[in-house]
């Protein structure tokens, strides 16, 4: 998501979008629509500065 470089899912950090926030889901099985980071430490600092923004919620 952040880098846009293909990688392998099993490479890839995966987040969700919840009530407070942005929650780690390694397991990749919580609902939701989630964002995929790889483990790199730029992608890593990107992050955290907010390029992965949870998108609203239809319904």
């Amino acid at each position: 998501m952040v880098c846009r470089v293909k990688r392998p899912k099993s490479e890839l950090l995966r987040f969700v979008a919840g009530q407070d926030g942005l929650l780690p889901d390694p397991k990749q099985i919580l609902p939701g629509r989630g964002c995929y980071v790889c483990l790199q430490g730029e992608c890593k600092s990107q992050l955290r500065q907010g390029h992965c923004r949870s998108r609203k919620r239809r319904g």
